[in-house]
Parts: structure tokens; sequence; C-alpha cells
């Protein structure tokens, strides 16, 4: 096969369940599985996206698939996809590929931005489910939030170029319009919020034989491999949203700055309103981004009830159930957050190299 074994796209508000089970997927000069999930409604998974993909794994480019003319509409879709990659055998594919990572990629977009400010944001699965068991089905898991949950079981993955499997998170959607209101040391109300879209992600990842081992020479969790080609922990290289998803337009509610303003109280983030928000974690208010606090001669009037964007629990999550191969190298690599989150920041992850503080990493939760 020239083109790739599997190729599944999600797109808009769509509600998609895949199987894709008991198969010898081998020898496609492409991608072995490669899944989308994008709230896009132009998101092109062939020639469109291929291009485009080899133009960035060289530096550069633009997010995929996003339509200016979209306009904010984009940020409340909800593509759902429940996925199951069971017993399958992924064997040397992605000869022709551009991509670094050619067995199993899946391409989690940001959706869903369509929650209030004091709404954390939601995870992709509803987690008072019990798990589904080995080799078991996330059919009817969703959370209702845009996002993909997975049960990746005893495949087999080996001899694929590059990585054999790849995971990454980008942007799928506009910016969300600007937060209006008034927020100062005697009144807070909003007349216009749309939440940050977030890219989720339940992962099932259970069984599995990796030829290469699960390791990040041969497994890459965050994506990072699209931007630097060696492996390396040190930072992204860059923050572009075709491979990072995170919103940066500016939003003096969402990034309240430090330097009072006629509008605003005082907030925590300098003062830049434009500041990366991590668009794979959710809101929250957490030390030492916290303020304006009650009793603070600064303080707003919001009660606390405002949460800042980007860097509450991960919204890529593993399941506690899953290898503990892949659980031991997010851990030993700091990509796994505490199992619970408390009020103050504690978040683990890969940084984008040389942030500003309030920059939170890309990492993985566990559930």
């Amino acid at each position: 096969n020239s083109g790739r074994g599997v190729n599944l796209i999600n797109r808009g508000d769509n509600y998609t369940q895949a199987n894709i089970s008991n198969n010898i997927i081998a020898a496609n000069q492409l991608e072995g599985i490669y899944v989308v999930n994008t709230a896009s409604l132009i998101q092109d998974q062939n020639s469109y996206n291929r291009a485009q993909l080899t133009a960035l794994e060289v530096g550069g480019g633009v997010p995929l698939g996003v339509d200016p003319a979209d306009g904010a509409i984009s940020t409340v879709r909800n593509p759902i996809l429940e996925l199951r990659v069971t017993g399958n055998q992924i064997l040397g594919n992605g000869l022709n590929s551009g991509t670094s990572g050619t067995g199993l990629v899946i391409q989690v977009g940001t959706s869903g931005g369509n929650y209030f400010y004091n709404n954390p944001g939601g995870f992709a699965s509803n987690t008072v489910l019990p798990k589904p068991g080995i080799n078991g089905s996330p059919f009817g898991y969703s959370s209702g939030y845009g996002g993909v949950t997975a049960v990746v079981d005893t495949n087999t993955i080996g001899g694929n170029a590059g990585k054999q499997i790849l995971f990454g998170s980008y942007v799928s959607t506009n910016a969300p319009p600007a937060t209006a209101g008034t927020w100062s040391t005697t009144q807070f109300f909003t007349t216009n919020f749309w939440g940050d879209p977030l890219s989720r992600f339940d992962l099932f990842f259970r069984n599995d034989t990796i030829i290469e081992g699960t390791t990040f020479a041969a497994i890459d969790p965050v994506g990072i491999s699209q931007i630097n080609y060696a492996t390396n922990l040190n930072g992204y290289s860059t923050n572009n949203p075709a491979f990072l998803a995170f919103y940066n337009n500016s939003d003096s509610f969402k990034s309240n700055q430090s330097a009072t303003t006629p509008t605003t109280a005082t907030g925590p983030f300098g003062p830049d309103a434009g500041r990366d928000r991590n668009a794979t974690r959710q809101a929250a208010r957490l030390q030492p981004f916290d303020a304006p606090l009650a009793g603070n001669p600064a303080a707003g009037s919001d009660g606390g009830q405002f949460l800042y964007p980007g860097l509450g629990a991960s919204t890529w999550r593993v399941s506690s159930d899953s290898s503990i191969a892949f659980l031991t190298m997010l851990s030993t690599n700091n990509l796994l957050d505490p199992l619970a989150i408390t009020n103050v920041f504690q978040e683990q992850g890969i940084p984008v190299i040389d942030p500003p503080y309030y920059v939170s990493p890309w990492g993985w939760g566990e559930f």
C-alpha cells in the first residue's frame, strides 16, 4: 500500500465509534494507523494534510486545517471519538512518511470550549464508569466534551520508521474571542466569555508489545519528536500550534496581569495578556497563580471563581491499570502529574524552551 494502512478522521461535531481489531497492518508506505480528531470542518486527511505535515516537519507552517472563516463557532464544536485498537500487528510501515512516528499515530485537536469561567473544562471520558477490561470497548464512555477515549491493548508494534507510537496535540479551532467585562477591586462581571478549547485524550494502554521497547526511543507520548528530531526532554524548541495545543490571543481576564489597569484587579501573570495557555490542561486557580486574593488590597471581587486556563489537571490521561512500563516511562521522565492536583501548582511535563515562568508543561495525568 502506497498510503496509510488505516486512515481515520473525526471532524466537527461528529460522534464516532471506531473498532480496529485483529488486523495485520504492515508494509504501508505511510503510517500504519493514522487518527485525527478535529473541530475543523475543512481538515483534509490526505493531500492537504500530507503537504502541511511535511512542511511543518522541516520547520514553520500553520495550524492544520483551521478555517479562519469559521470564526468563533469552531471553538464550541465537540468532535467525540471512542477508539478501540486491539490485537493488531502494526509492522514495518512508514518508509515514505515525513512524520516522526509511523506505527500508531493519534493527533488530538482542541475542541469543546463550551464551558463557563468557573468550570475547569472537562475530560474526554466519564470516569465514574468502571474501566473497560483488557481488549474491552470504550464505546459509551464519552463525557460529552470533544476528545478521544482510546483502548490500545494487546497489539504488537515494531519495525516502523521513526517512533513506533506518536501521540500529538494541536490547535484545530480559531482562537476564542477575548473575554469582555469588568474585573476591578470592587466589581466583577463578564459580558462575553468563551472557554479555551482543549485537547482531551484518555488512554487505556495495556498488554501491548513494542518490539523496540517501551522507551522514548520508540514512543513519543507528547509529540516532541515532531519538533525536535532527536530525543530531547529539555523542552519544545518552538511553540508551533500545529504540534502543540495552546492559545495565546490577548485576554486580560484569562491572563490577568500583575500591572493593575482600570478594568482589571491585580493578577499573577506579569505584563503580557498573551501568555501561552496550555490547551492540554484544565483551568484552575492554584498557588502561586491565584491572585487576586480576598483580603489583598488589590483583590478582585470574583470570589476566586474565575479559573485561569492552562494551569490545572492534564486533559491527557492514562489509566492506572495501563502498562507498568509505560507509566514508569512517563513518571521517570517527569511527565506524569501527581494523582491529585491540590491548590498548589505541581504539574509535570515538558515546557517550551525558555518560557515565561507561567507557561505550564505538557504532560499526562492518571485516572
